[in-house]
């Protein structure tokens, strides 16, 4: 595995509790996903926990 699917694995294993914390997720995945615009939002991944 790479240090990129360990550090999504070990995130994905904890439920958070707090809106802040679901947020601050959502907002993670949003910055680095494959499009994110007014019309469209497209989060590409091979992560199955991700996912």
């Amino acid at each position: 595995m790479s240090f990129s699917s360990d550090v999504k694995n070990e995130i994905c294993k904890v439920f958070p509790h707090k809106s802040c914390d679901v947020s601050a997720e959502c907002y993670g995945i949003l910055l680095y996903c494959n499009t994110f615009s007014d019309r469209e939002i497209r989060v590409i991944t091979e992560n199955d926990r991700l996912a």
